[in-house]
């Protein structure tokens, strides 16, 4: 079985605006990534590290590389230094659990926090200055 790559880092093909470099999953199991260099030298390189995919569009500085399988781990990490993304973090389930309670804490405190006021209620009585300038 493959590794795996951070969901929020893949987007699916029928996606119009497309960033400069990013890991694409057709319907069946093929992956598509789209490299996007900074010279025609450097493309040239990135494809020699890519060299388990197949070029489907190779153009001078840019291109899509195209792995029909889910990739190896080896391969992954590749994939993933080429692209910049980084790998998402496994925990044990205590480690795991112990997170998620924090954050529901964490949560907890910020809408307690929204909802108590920093501005100070209005008095319903009239303060005793007042009074007795309307005396006069």
């Amino acid at each position: 079985m493959g590794s795996r790559i951070a969901p929020k880092r893949v987007r699916r093909l029928d996606h119009h605006r497309q960033p400069r470099q990013h890991p694409h999953i057709w319907r069946r199991p093929d992956v598509v990534v789209f490299v996007a260099c900074r010279s025609p030298v450097h493309w040239t390189y990135t494809k020699r590290r890519l060299a388990f995919c197949a070029p489907s569009q190779d153009g001078e500085g840019e291109g899509t590389l195209r792995l029909h399988r889910l990739p190896t781990d080896a391969e992954a990490a590749v994939i993933r230094q080429v692209l910049g993304l980084r790998k998402r973090m496994e925990f044990a389930p205590d480690e795991l659990e112990r997170r998620r309670a924090s954050m529901t804490r964490l949560g907890a405190a910020k809408i307690s926090a929204s909802t108590t006021s920093c501005v100070p209620e209005p008095t319903p009585t009239p303060s005793p200055i007042l009074e007795a300038e309307l005396a006069k």
